[in-house]
């Protein structure tokens, strides 16, 4: 009994051993940790790239429309002019709009590519 219980250990920890190797040997050549589940950078890359374009406009876009939102609100509260109160109220809820589309569709984008991952991977 002992020294089948010694062959099974000497076993797994070999095996272990092996899987460390190959793990090892995956993240040298994709310089990065490989995917276990259907996650990791194999799905992470397709993704990135339309994404990341789609946070850098939604970012600019909000950005734009925040910024000149408060100049006008600055502008407003020195001068007194309603039209200056009116066009900062336009470019804040345009700004709301923005961000709250963007965040839309990040969550919503995950969620689809989550079940995606699920379904078809």
């Amino acid at each position: 009994m002992q020294r089948a219980a010694t062959a099974t250990a000497t076993r797994v920890s070999a095996n272990r051993r092996h899987r460390a190797r190959i793990f090892a040997g995956q993240i040298a050549a994709a310089g990065t940790a490989p995917r276990f589940w259907g996650f990791g950078p194999v799905e992470s890359i397709a993704i990135m790239n339309p994404m990341l374009v789609f946070y850098w406009v939604m970012g600019v876009l909000i950005a734009g429309t925040f910024v000149p939102s408060v100049l006008y609100l600055g502008l407003y509260a020195a001068t007194g002019e309603p039209a200056c109160a009116d066009r900062a109220r336009v470019l804040w809820n345009v700004s709301r709009v923005f961000a709250l589309f963007g965040f839309n569709i990040l969550v919503w984008g995950h969620v689809v590519v989550g079940l995606w991952n699920i379904w078809f991977r």
